[in-house]
Formats: structure tokens, sequence, C-alpha cells
């Protein structure tokens, strides 16, 4: 799986050499680059030749030449280099415990024919927040790319923001899911779990129409009360600010809102947030500018609300099963010409 540091489109070529620099000795990348680690030493902080990092792929597709490397490393805050200008390493040791699971997500539906651009991906994702890194997943045996991506951002509410986004389409159009890394190693543990158990005289059932018929049940019988409507929506509130003003009010499963829009939904959690929601912010005159209207869904228009979800969340799931039943298909077709 390569990983790739991520630089703003517009980034200068000393900025994009010192963020591929510091990626590489970063908490992110280090602990697992096995051959790096070799050379830095278990704390992470030992010196490593100049020229050995500058024949790593990425770094020498944006140059080749010592000098200009040196000049970009002068502003660094994570690395350093020797007196002589040979060697570098880390300023500080890495810390004894890291995890970047909560700061990462999942990302598939990218086309296979062709690895994406890094700058088009980094591009797609900064709305949501500073992205850190990118690793294309691709087949141990081929290489070839599997159409899906870890995403790494700065915060865990940057990759919490980005997550929440059920439906993306990148710069061809090709629709993306979206999920935490959690979300996806638990769907992937549930996946080999049905697998397993449906070895034998099930073993064509296709696992994803099993989680769907799980999922629709679950959802059929919606918990009431959780959704809080607004209305009239001022011109510059975004999707941050709207989590920023409700979350007071109990935990947020899904905010259904795009900027420019003037109406928008909060799923809550738990009940009666929304109740208590709309009765707050009656009593604080100052939103009313952002907020003119907010009401809890009932009756008819809350079971056609949570109708339009079940709907949505079924479309994204057979798009998603369609998917992997074409590379199905179209892997048991190459191995049939080998």
């Amino acid at each position: 799986m390569a990983a790739i540091a991520a630089a703003p489109k517009d980034a200068s070529l000393e900025d994009k050499i010192k963020n591929q620099v510091e990626f590489y000795f970063s908490d992110s990348n280090l602990p697992r680059d096995k051959f790096l680690r070799s050379q830095t030493g278990e704390a992470g902080d030992g010196y490593v030749n100049l020229d050995i990092v500058a024949n790593f792929k990425r770094l020498k597709s944006l140059t080749t030449d010592l000098s200009v490397i040196r000049t970009a490393l002068k502003t660094s805050q994570l690395v350093e280099l020797n007196e002589d200008k040979t060697k570098l390493r880390r300023k500080y040791p890495l810390p004894p415990s890291i995890s970047n699971k909560r700061k990462t997500i999942y990302v598939k539906g990218f086309p296979t024919e062709e690895e994406p651009q890094l700058e088009s991906v980094v591009e797609l994702f900064s709305p949501y927040g500073v992205v850190r890194s990118v690793r294309f997943r691709r087949y141990p045996d081929t290489k070839k790319f599997k159409g899906s991506a870890f995403i790494e951002f700065e915060t865990e509410e940057q990759a919490q923001r980005a997550a929440e986004e059920e439906f993306l389409k990148d710069q061809s159009g090709a629709e993306l899911e979206v999920l935490t890394k959690d979300e996806y190693f638990k769907r992937k543990k549930q996946r080999e779990q049905s697998t397993t158990a449906s070895r034998g005289a099930q073993e064509e059932v296709d696992s994803s129409e099993k989680e769907n018929i799980a999922s629709q049940s679950k959802e059929a019988s919606f918990q009431r009360g959780l959704i809080l409507g607004l209305k009239n929506i001022g011109e510059n509130v975004t999707r941050e600010e709207i989590k920023q003003v409700f979350s007071s009010f109990g935990e947020i499963s899904w905010i259904d809102f795009s900027r420019g829009q003037s109406t928008g939904y909060i799923r809550f959690s738990q009940p009666n947030s929304a109740k208590e929601a709309v009765r707050a912010l009656q009593e604080k005159p100052d939103l009313k500018d952002k907020f003119a209207e907010l009401w809890v869904l009932y009756g008819d228009e809350e079971k056609e609300y949570w109708s339009k979800v079940v709907q949505l969340q079924k479309e994204k799931r057979e798009k998603s099963s369609k998917r992997k039943k074409n590379f199905q298909r179209q892997s048991k077709s190459k191995r049939r010409k080998i």
C-alpha cells in the first residue's frame, strides 16, 4: 500500500519537498516504514544519509538536487540536518504509543482503470480539513489499484466530518463511499464472518445483500422524535456551525445540509434532544437570524423522511454491491484468459 504525502495543489516546490520529507519521518509513516525505521533506530531519531532519502520514489519525482532539498528543510519543524548537511533525522523521538485510526477514513469507488492523481484526491477532501497522507490500496500480487484509499487528516474531527459525507463524487463523476476506518474494519470483519458461516451450501450468497436486508429491517422500526428540521437557514451558515450549535443538545448522528440550502435536518442519537433544541433556541433571539424556524418531525412527515433515508442508503448499497459484482466478474474473466 503506497503512502503519499498530501500537499496543496498550488504549493511551491520547496513546500512540496519539505512536506514529503516530513511525511517520511512522521508519526503516521515512520512506525510502519520498516526500511526507514531500521535506519533511524527504535526511537526514530537516528541520522539517515540524505542521499538515501533523496532516492525515495516520490521525493525523487520532485527533485534529484540535494542542495534544493537542503534549502527546503531549513524551515522544517520535524527534521534537521547534521553539521555537514549530509544526514537528517527527526528532532525528537517517536511517541511511545501512536494511533492514527480515528484520523483516517476509507474511501472506495474510484475507477480502477487508472489510479487517481494525488492532487485531485487532496483537493476533493480539503474542504473537510488538512489532508496529511493518501494511501492508495493495491493488490499485493499484481499491484493493480483496488479503487480505494485510506486518507489521513490532521485531526479526528476533520476525519469524522469527511466520513459524514454519505454521497460524494470524484472528478470523473464516480460515486464514492466514505467510511471511518473503524467502520471499514467493522464491516470487513462482518463480511469475513458471514463468508465463513455461509461457506458450503451457501458459498455464493452475497454478504452485502444480507447486510442490506438486516439494515432495512432495523431502519423500518425507527426511533421516533430524533429528527430536527431547520428552515430559513442563513446564507452563510456552514455545516460545521450547525454541528457546533446543536451538539450541545445531544449526540448528532447525521446532518442533512449543504451550504447555501435554506432547509436542513439534524438526526440526533437520543430522543428528546430535538425537543430540547427547539425549546432552548426559542429563548436565544440572537440565533434567529441563522435558524429562523425549528421543529421536530412527527407523524407522516417523520415517516416520509425516514423512508427517504432508507431509500438513499439502499441505493448506495446496491451501487456498492454492483461495483463489487462487476469487479468479481472481471477478475474471473481475467483468470480464465490466463
